[in-house]
């Protein structure tokens, strides 16, 4: 059953539903239908307000600044550093050729370990369609001679082949007893055939002054 209400004005009871007071026939009032619209009213001031701080915030202001994407797509481009590129190393130089053989200097080096000797190191191919062997002939050092024995042993190369053979020079029959004292070698190279080891061919008065 719908609960009955009494009239403010005079307190005689009201049916459900009545819009006027059968008594002193007041106009009733809907205590929900008031209290409605004032929740209406407070959540639109509020909206109100809401939209209005939004509005003068300045994060709401849209951004005049480019985005980083678009910077990116403007931003002119750095040009490259114009470092300059190491030169490449020269090749060595010939130091020596003929129809059998193409010698180039390597390097003249001691080892920390050996005593009273020097290593001569030539970059020697073979040119020729025969096997060969290669050896110094008439070696001197800052004008001094060394004896056959001590000019080295021979270098064993294939046709079209090459060889880094080290020849070693000792300092025994010499007034020096260092690779620092060296001012001068001259040599003779000598090409030989292997099976007789005649000699085929000769480089005289090949010099380095290291």
């Amino acid at each position: 059953m719908a609960k009955q209400t009494v009239c403010k004005k005079c307190g005689a009871r009201l049916a459900p539903g009545a819009k006027f007071c059968p008594a002193c026939g007041a106009k009733t009032k809907k205590p929900h239908v008031v209290l409605g619209v004032i929740v209406i009213v407070i959540v639109a001031a509020f909206t109100a307000v809401a939209v209005s701080a939004l509005r003068d915030s300045p994060a709401a202001a849209p951004s005049l600044s480019p985005s980083p994407a678009a910077s990116a797509a403007t931003a002119p481009t750095a040009a490259p550093s114009a470092e300059p590129s190491a030169a490449p190393s020269p090749a060595p130089a010939l130091l020596a050729e003929n129809e059998h053989v193409a010698v180039t200097f390597d390097s003249l080096y001691e080892e920390a370990f050996v005593d009273g000797v020097c290593y001569l190191k030539l970059a020697i191919t073979n040119n020729w369609d025969k096997e060969i062997w290669v050896y110094l002939d008439k070696a001197s050092v800052n004008g001094e001679m060394l004896p056959a024995v001590m000019q080295g042993v021979p270098t064993y190369i294939l046709p079209g082949k090459s060889s880094r053979n080290p020849f070693i020079l000792s300092y025994q029959p010499l007034s020096i007893d260092s690779i620092e004292q060296i001012e001068a070698v001259e040599f003779d190279i000598v090409i030989a055939d292997r099976e007789s080891l005649d000699e085929i061919s000769r480089i005289p008065g090949v010099r380095i002054e290291p």
